[in-house]
């Protein structure tokens, strides 16, 4: 009896914590794109007009990415951008790091 109670309890742990990987949206990653247009969009939770660029990535994929600091972003411009998954919704989420993109050594 305490054998089945004891595999019970490791099952459930297990799943809890397969819960809580597969909620925290994983690492932040990295990649790189070609800056397309940058505009602003109203921000949905406080209305405030937000930054954004259009970046094509090297798979071709067009993505709508943040631009979190006060960089001067422009169409043509190399930026690295970070990937992170959105819980609630599941959706990634880019942000431009232009800071980071005059690092990379081509």
């Amino acid at each position: 009896m305490k054998a089945i109670s004891a595999v019970v309890l490791a099952v459930l742990i297990l799943l809890g914590v397969i819960a809580s990987l597969e909620m925290s949206g994983g690492p932040l990653q990295d990649t790189a794109g070609i800056v397309e247009s940058v505009g602003t969009v109203p921000d949905a939770h406080t209305g405030a007009s937000q930054r954004v660029a259009s970046v094509v990535l090297s798979n071709g994929k067009r993505v709508q990415a943040k631009i979190v600091a006060n960089d001067d972003v422009h169409s043509g411009q190399e930026v690295n951008l970070r990937v992170s998954r959105n819980v609630p919704s599941g959706e990634w989420l880019f942000e431009v790091d232009v800071a980071k993109a005059k690092q990379v050594v081509k």
